[in-house]
């Protein structure tokens, strides 16, 4: 009777953790390479998007190298496309580290800066890695070329670059062919003869375009000028002239009545418009305030850091 609990908590003991613990298959991965982007690194950005099999919410494992340190930033995107930061844990196995989150939505999104891009004169070199161990259907690889950068020499061959409106060249491709059992390998090389950052160049695009239908676009202020500088005077000489004709005909109001005068002159005082706004650089759309990503177009916003 002993030996047969004993076998029966053994088998619960291995039966429960297999299912409670789901295969993760992910349906599309798309990672973005941006050498020299906003630091003088190569900046990774992966985009998950879990199978419609897999069931949310779901505990989920992301192998990055281990020599980056902590990631950027880990995200999902809400259903609105907004991208929400969330917590995550980091363990080291030998050459990568296991960055486990939960994620109660299908999109995912990781980065971090691998400082692993070589530098030798003019000459950049940098092989990114996939390291594998994820069941993926699809994985489009993205590699932004640097400005002023030349010869940009991609292998496995991304086909060729296609020119975006923020003015620098993208190369893009499907490499799912070269996926096998073992780790990845793509190799990028370029020649750069500065040490420049695309992001100091990079094209912002409007939100909306400007045109001379838009309110004080089609005449400079300048016109208007001399009038508002001639009617804020008269302004202050007549305020002036009856200030000293109410204060000459009676005396000092009592401390209450200054307090409300104070806090009447306090309640009249215009309110400054927030003039420290973010945009996205990708499609000229303001941020909130806190944001990390863009909520229109996903893009990492830039940090003035």
């Amino acid at each position: 009777m002993f030996r047969k609990l004993l076998l029966l908590l053994i088998l619960l003991g291995f039966s429960m953790p297999a299912s409670a613990q789901q295969a993760i298959t992910f349906s599309a991965v798309e990672v973005d390479l941006w050498p020299e982007f906003d630091q003088p690194e190569m900046l990774v950005i992966y985009h998950l998007t879990l199978s419609s099999e897999v069931s949310l919410p779901a505990n989920v494992t992301i192998q990055i190298p281990a020599h980056v340190g902590e990631p950027h930033a880990v995200a999902v995107r809400q259903a609105d496309g907004a991208l929400f930061t969330v917590q995550f844990q980091r363990t080291v196995r030998d050459q990568w580290a296991e960055i486990s989150l939960t994620a109660t939505t299908p999109d995912i999104q990781l980065e971090y800066y691998d400082p692993n891009l070589q530098k030798d004169g003019t000459q950049r070199t940098f092989t990114f890695q996939w390291p594998g161990n994820s069941q993926v259907d699809s994985l489009l690889i993205n590699v932004q070329q640097p400005f002023s950068a030349t010869n940009m020499q991609i292998d496995p061959a991304l086909g060729a670059g296609i020119l975006r409106s923020d003015g620098l060249t993208y190369y893009s491709g499907d490499v799912i062919s070269y996926l096998g059992s073992s780790v990845f390998e793509l190799k990028i090389s370029y020649e750069k003869s500065n040490d420049d950052l695309s992001v100091m160049d990079i094209q912002v695009q409007p939100g909306s375009p400007i045109d001379e239908t838009i309110t004080g676009q089609s005449e400079p202020v300048q016109t208007y000028l001399p009038w508002i500088l001639g009617g804020l005077g008269v302004l202050l000489i007549v305020g002036g002239g009856v200030w000293y004709w109410q204060s000459g005909r009676r005396q000092p109001a009592k401390s209450k009545h200054r307090e409300r005068r104070r806090a009447d002159a306090a309640a009249s005082q215009p309110v400054m418009d927030e003039t420290n706004q973010i945009y996205c650089h990708q499609c000229g759309k303001r941020a909130g305030a806190g944001d990390r990503f863009c909520r229109v177009c996903g893009t990492r916003l830039r940090s003035d850091a």
